[in-house]
Parts: C-alpha cells; structure tokens; sequence
C-alpha cells in the first residue's frame, strides 16, 4: 500500500503542475524538485518538454477533479 501512496501523491503532484500556467521546462523542474517525486525523479528526467506540454494540453481541457463531478 505505500506504493500506492507514494504514486497517488505524484500523480497529484503531476496533475498540479500540468493544470498550472507554468511553461513545460518549468513543469520538469518543479516536479525535480518536489518531495514527491523523489521515487520517481529518474523518470521524470526522461520527460520531454514536448510531451508536458501535449500533457498539460490535455489536462486543461479535459481535466475534471472529483471535486467538480
């Protein structure tokens, strides 16, 4: 179960930055540097700019939080 956890904790990380205003460099930067990536922070390195930015894309437009379900 920490796994669990530890990887709803970066995807909630991750789904923050991307729904933010920041550009995608600053999205990988922020995430290198957030706690919650620690576990992750190799693969992270390994995004493209490109990719947060398609993802981020995506995230604005389609992006509900169960709050606003």
């Amino acid at each position: 179960m920490i796994e669990d956890a530890q990887l709803a904790r970066f995807q909630a990380v991750l789904l923050d930055l991307l729904d933010s205003e920041l550009s995608p460099r600053e999205i990988r930067e922020r995430l290198l540097e957030h706690e919650a990536v620690a576990p992750y922070r190799d693969y992270v390195r390994g995004f493209e700019p490109r990719c947060l930015e398609i993802g981020s894309r995506l995230v604005k437009q389609w992006g509900v939080r169960r709050s606003e379900m």
